[in-house]
């Protein structure tokens, strides 16, 4: 009986329409909180928060990441890794 229900084409795509509908709203919020780590690092004076800045590249690069955008991910980490260098 159970197996009947996963079988179901209704189910199924309402499990699609879902998942479709988790995607977007997890997206929009790491989209939103890598602006809000940028408006915060933009703050920073990078000579004397160095440590901070860092942080905040990684984490942004950690958003990007959670929304599937490896060039941006990996561009964040690499300049900040050039401009400690």
């Amino acid at each position: 009986m159970a197996n009947s229900r996963l079988q179901d084409p209704t189910l199924k795509s309402m499990v699609v329409r879902l998942e479709s509908a988790f995607f977007e709203l997890s997206t929009k919020y790491y989209e939103d909180s890598e602006q809000h780590v940028q408006g915060q690092m933009e703050a920073l004076n990078i000579g004397t928060e160095t440590i901070l800045a860092v942080r905040y590249n990684v984490k942004i690069a950690y958003f990007n990441e959670l929304r599937q955008l490896r060039q941006p991910a990996l561009k964040s980490v690499a300049m900040r890794l050039l401009a400690s260098a």
